[in-house]
């Protein structure tokens, strides 16, 4: 079959999916020029070649996701306010071939189409607290994987990210992790965490998974997105974003990169417990625990995964 017609197919394809799920009829009004804008793979014969490779469409398949495979175009935005169209196409190929790659058959059920990896939890009392990691069911344009904290089942924090090749960053490091998206889910259940987990903060626990990953996959460095090239950021929200993501990666020592993201050392570089003020020094280390704990149970829960 040539290129084109199995595009073509593609796109045919996908309509009824993204119909069945989008009922109203604003939102059916949009439909064409989603699939406009995914047809702009057809630009580029070779990435649609390595895209029908992996099968995306069939590994995003699922009953009670929304199925739509062409995610990284039909968006305004993709990761980063700033990919390019061709860079937005070849990071998503890169993401899943690094999956199919480097994960059993397991991994890609459990994350793609079951409940998500319990990558840690603890039960204190009669409350359990538990971070998973799935794929994202909502705004996967966001990051194909979410880090989620839950407390009772009731989602507190998501962080997302996405495997990545780092040198669209002008890096040499290879694939990496991109933390693309940092968001509190909800409210109801803070004050049970602020009980139970003192003065951690969810965002700190959740990049500690992430380290877990990296580490996992055999990484030192993972790169976050500078704050202004969130692909939700604007500008009324400015303090909010900088909060969330620049200055949560200017505390660990980060390096920005071109204004686009930050680099991240992992294990995370963190200010030595002598040099913090003595009547705070006990719960810096109660906090460090905890995050020591995240990432070490979050790397032994992906390393069964793997295929190597």
């Amino acid at each position: 079959m040539h290129l084109t017609d199995a595009g073509g197919d593609l796109l045919r394809e996908r309509w009824p999916y993204v119909s069945m799920k989008t009922s109203e009829v604003k939102q059916q009004a949009f439909l064409p020029l989603r699939m406009l804008a995914a047809s702009r793979i057809l630009f580029f014969p070779q990435l649609l070649q390595q895209y029908l490779k992996i099968n995306i469409w069939r590994k995003l398949k699922c009953r009670t996701r929304e199925h739509d495979p062409m995610y990284f175009l039909v968006h305004k935005y993709y990761l980063s306010k700033r990919l390019t169209v061709k860079e937005r196409i070849q990071s998503a190929i890169d993401h899943h071939a690094y999956e199919l790659k480097n994960f059993n058959r397991m991994y890609e059920s459990d994350v793609y189409r079951g409940i998500g990896i319990i990558i840690w939890e603890c039960r204190i009392d009669d409350h359990h607290f538990s971070i998973i990691l799935t794929g994202s069911e909502d705004n996967r344009n966001e990051g194909e994987l979410s880090i989620i904290f839950t407390a009772n089942s009731q989602s507190l924090w998501r962080t997302s990210f996405s495997y990545v090749n780092s040198d669209i960053f002008q890096l040499d490091h290879g694939i990496t992790i991109l933390i693309s998206r940092n968001q509190a889910e909800n409210n109801s259940c803070r004050e049970l965490f602020i009980e139970y987990f003192g003065q951690n903060q969810l965002q700190f626990l959740c990049l500690s998974a992430v380290c877990g990953i990296a580490t996992a996959n055999g990484w030192t460095k993972i790169l976050g997105i500078r704050h202004n090239t969130q692909i939700a950021y604007q500008d009324c929200y400015e303090i909010g974003f900088r909060n969330s993501y620049t200055l949560l990666w200017q505390q660990f020592d980060a390096r920005e990169i071109d204004r686009h993201v930050y680099e991240l050392d992992v294990p995370l570089k963190v200010r030595p417990l002598q040099l913090i003020n003595r009547s705070h020094r006990a719960r810096a280390r109660a906090r460090r625990q905890y995050w020591d704990s995240i990432t070490c149970s979050a790397r032994a829960a992906l390393i069964g995964y793997r295929l190597f």
